[in-house]
């Protein structure tokens, strides 16, 4: 399947994965198979998600960046340490992330993609740059990647300054590792994470993150 699977990228037929139904749900597997086909993988329980998947977020099954690949350098005389949170089964080596045939992933018309690093500072203060962004994508329809860098020498700020779509993916991910149990979890409660993504929905307009807080607070711990 997945040889059949490549075959069709070359003819420029992306694959999208739905996973319909309750229970049973291999999203490990619905994942793989998608990034093998360049495409996405979604998992439908209800009309709502149907509405979501086929109207609201449309424009994502129409490819503008395929094997997109992130990389962030942290200076280390500002930075002690950092971890990714998320993401360990699409990491990649130096070598991987410079060569331009390593298969990575593919973003959507409207679709945006969001990482997230706990990262302890040294707390030197100087001019001198906190990390570097590097971002590499080909356009569909070609085979030779395109290069965008951002530098991040902005002092930083405290969360509740932070713009809504930050303070809301920070909010996501604190439920995660709260659900999970995670040793990572730090000083994360329920109350911080309604905290941050109550005040984090003028920009709603499908009221997804309206559910999500309307989910944490039927949370029972």
């Amino acid at each position: 399947m997945t040889e059949l699977i490549k075959s069709k990228i070359q003819s420029g037929i992306y694959l999208t994965v739905l996973g319909v139904g309750e229970g049973n749900l291999n999203e490990s597997m619905m994942e793989q198979v998608a990034n093998k086909g360049n495409g996405n993988y979604e998992y439908i329980d209800n009309a709502d998600q149907i509405l979501k998947v086929f109207v609201n977020e449309k424009a994502k099954f129409y490819t503008i960046a395929k094997d997109s690949k992130i990389q962030i350098t942290f200076n280390p005389n500002k930075v002690d340490s950092f971890r990714l949170i998320g993401y360990e089964n699409r990491t990649m080596t130096q070598e991987q992330f410079k060569n331009d045939s390593t298969d990575a992933g593919e973003i959507g018309s409207g679709q945006t993609i969001t990482a997230l690093y706990e990262v302890v500072l040294n707390g030197t203060k100087n001019l001198e740059k906190y990390a570097q962004f590097d971002f590499k994508y080909k356009k569909p329809n070609e085979t030779e990647s395109r290069s965008l860098q951002h530098i991040i020498i902005d002092p930083l700020l405290d969360i509740s300054a932070a713009s809504e779509n930050m303070r809301f993916a920070a909010s996501v991910t604190a439920f995660g590792m709260l659900m999970k149990q995670s040793v990572y979890k730090g000083t994360a409660t329920k109350q911080m994470v309604l905290n941050l993504g109550e005040t984090a929905t003028t920009f709603d307009p499908f009221d997804y993150r309206k559910e999500f807080i309307s989910l944490v607070k039927k949370w029972p711990q």
